[in-house]
């Protein structure tokens, strides 16, 4: 059995059948599958299906290095999917992990590493839109001792050796492929009130990337200071607001605080 390091063999011996034993029953439409379900492990004489039922096929066609260990990364969807603002997005990445890899970047596999299911989440900092129904955007941060993004931002900083914040790779002609296994997440927002009804003002704090929630909601943002990194936190406000922005001549150093 590839990739599995240990197998449980269980023989039954007998059965008890109890009649309507659970005491509770499943609308039908009301539950779904849990995107963090392990998958089914095949045998080596087995044929794998290509993707589970439900996942949506993912490409990584671009690459933008912010810092060091900052880096945005767009895929593109098979088919139009549907991410609302500050959603997070479950994606497999076993295939980029184990196959693809050793080609592009410096990496030897380990034993641990082969019994990971490279499944994880992230919080998407640019949901798809009308114009792009198919494509959205991870901005991930480096973990030093991880499996997973470790790897994704050795290509990141390979295809984009001088770090040049400002410049988006495309990367689509790599072949990188990944699944998105599903979609979770729910952050309510109090939508504002007029002066004239008493008016809402909201604080929000974040730490580091735990920024990428709010980036799908920066309608709402009228002043943004930030006391680590403000020359990357603060673009990626601005970027997430491009078009109001654009529409109201504002510039960077008027819409952003750069520091406390």
């Amino acid at each position: 059995m590839p990739r599995v390091s240990a197998v449980t063999v269980i023989h039954i011996t007998g059965f008890s059948f109890v009649e309507n034993a659970m005491p509770i029953r499943e609308t039908p439409g009301t539950v779904e599958d849990s995107p963090y379900c392990p998958p089914i492990c095949y045998l080596s004489e087995e044929t794998p299906p290509e993707s589970l039922h439900g996942d949506v096929p993912l490409s990584l066609v671009k690459t933008r290095v912010h810092n060091d260990t900052l880096v945005g990364f767009t895929f593109q969807a098979s088919r139009p999917v549907q991410i609302c603002a500050s959603q997070n997005a479950i994606l497999d990445l076993s295939h980029f992990v184990r196959e693809p890899t050793p080609e592009l970047v410096e990496w030897t596999p380990s034993t641990w590493a082969q019994s990971d299911d490279c499944v994880r989440t992230w919080t998407v900092s640019v949901p798809p839109t009308p114009a792009s129904p198919a494509t959205f955007s991870l901005t991930i941060r480096l973990i030093q001792h991880g499996l997973v993004t470790p790897i994704l931002h050795q290509l990141a900083h390979k295809v984009d050796p001088n770090h040049e914040g400002s410049r988006i790779v495309d990367v689509s002609s790599l072949g990188i492929v990944a699944q998105l296994r599903g979609v979770g997440g729910d952050f309510p927002v109090p939508e504002p009130l007029a002066a004239c009804d008493g008016g809402r003002r909201l604080l929000w704090i974040a730490g580091g990337i735990g920024l990428t929630p709010y980036l799908g909601l920066t309608r709402y943002v009228v002043l943004a200071i930030s006391a680590r990194e403000p020359e990357v936190m603060l673009s990626l406000v601005l970027e997430s607001y491009a078009d109001d922005v654009s529409d109201s001549g504002v510039g960077l150093g008027d819409a952003c605080d750069s520091s406390l």
